[in-house]
Parts: C-alpha cells; sequence; structure tokens
C-alpha cells in the first residue's frame, strides 16, 4: 500500500509532483491563462464596444441584483460559437473552463435567475 500512496503522490525525483492542498491552483489573473489571441478575448473585446445605454437606462432595479447583460450577452455568444447552447452547460463551463470564467468575469451566473434560461 505505501507504493502505490508513493506513486499517486508523484514524490519520486524523477517527475514533478502535485501539491493539491496548497492555496492557490491557479494564478489570481485570468489573464495569464488565455493567449492574447483567444477567442473569448475577442468577444468580450467585442460585447464592451457596444452601446447598451438604453438598456441600462431603462433597467428598474430589482432584487436580487442581476449580472451585467454585458457579460451574459458575452457568454451566449462565446457559448455558442464554442459549440456549448444550453444554459446549464454554459453555467457549469464557467466553474470548469478558463474561457468562460473569463467571460464570466470569474462570476457564475445561475441559469435558473438569469438572461441565460430565456
Amino acid at each position: 500500500m505505501r507504493h502505490t500512496e508513493d506513486l499517486l503522490s508523484c514524490k519520486h525525483e524523477k517527475f514533478i509532483g502535485t501539491d493539491r492542498e496548497q492555496r492557490m491552483l491557479m494564478p489570481y489573473d485570468l489573464d495569464d491563462w488565455l493567449p492574447e489571441d483567444h477567442l473569448s478575448r475577442f468577444i468580450v473585446d467585442i460585447i464592451d464596444r457596444l452601446n447598451f445605454r438604453h438598456i441600462y437606462n431603462r433597467y428598474k432595479g430589482v432584487v436580487p441584483i442581476p449580472y451585467d447583460s454585458k457579460m451574459l450577452l458575452a457568454l451566449l455568444i462565446y457559448g455558442y460559437a464554442t459549440g456549448v447552447f444550453r444554459s446549464r452547460k454554459i453555467e457549469a463551463a464557467t466553474y470548469d473552463s478558463v474561457a468562460f470564467r473569463f467571460v464570466a468575469g470569474n462570476h457564475h451566473p445561475d441559469q435558473t435567475k438569469s438572461l441565460l434560461s430565456i
């Protein structure tokens, strides 16, 4: 049993081991994880250039505070561009995919409480 534990923890000098108990597995800045020419960056850049003034001005305010319309639109477009069409899958991807996490700004919009469910 001890031999198996040594193999799983990869503490052998010929292999790079893992420390899954460290506090931070990913860099704090998601920019470090995506190439400059990544599709998610392109989509976020295009959406950020759109004028949402009329949408924001018509918003009356509700509780709980909704997610930004630009972020939700970018998530939908990136999802569709990468073959992720279902709102539940898009929500799950904000946890699993660095690119989706980047588009969502490290948020995880609940598909049942956001425009993703439309």
